[in-house]
């Protein structure tokens, strides 16, 4: 979430590469379909890259834009490679999910949790920290 308050997607890059981002929906009386794609000018390697959901990106393809989040809808953003070499965790999210969220925090699925995994919510500071430990 961003300071205005708008949706920002962050994707931690651990030890390998990322060629983009897919989100989609999923809704019971609905195929899954994408809402929006991007593909990176270069490869992205380790690090975290941030960019709002809608509107052009520097550095980056927008293949189709976000056309809007709808509520009772379940979405899931994930990072992809060309080569399907790598991938990178996928987080669902709705927009009761997203209302949840203040500035600066980050919600997204966190694998090494004692749990085996699931949804965590951390300071963007955090957030790298605990995706690539």
């Amino acid at each position: 979430m961003d300071a205005s308050g708008k949706p920002v997607a962050l994707l931690a890059v651990c030890g390998h590469h990322i060629d983009g981002a897919t989100l989609y929906r999923t809704n019971p009386d609905e195929s899954t379909s994408d809402e929006a794609h991007w593909t990176a000018d270069d490869p992205l390697g380790p690090g975290v890259v941030s960019w709002p959901l809608n509107g052009d990106v520097p550095g980056w393809t927008v293949d189709y834009y976000l056309t809007g989040l709808r509520p009772g809808v379940t979405y899931t953003l994930y990072g992809w490679t060309k080569d399907n070499s790598w991938s990178a965790e996928a987080v669902d999210f709705t927009l009761a999910d997203l209302a949840d969220l203040t500035p600066g925090r980050v919600r997204f699925f966190d694998i090494y949790k004692g749990d085996g995994g699931s949804t965590a919510t951390v300071a963007a500071a955090d957030f790298y920290k605990r995706s690539c430990p």
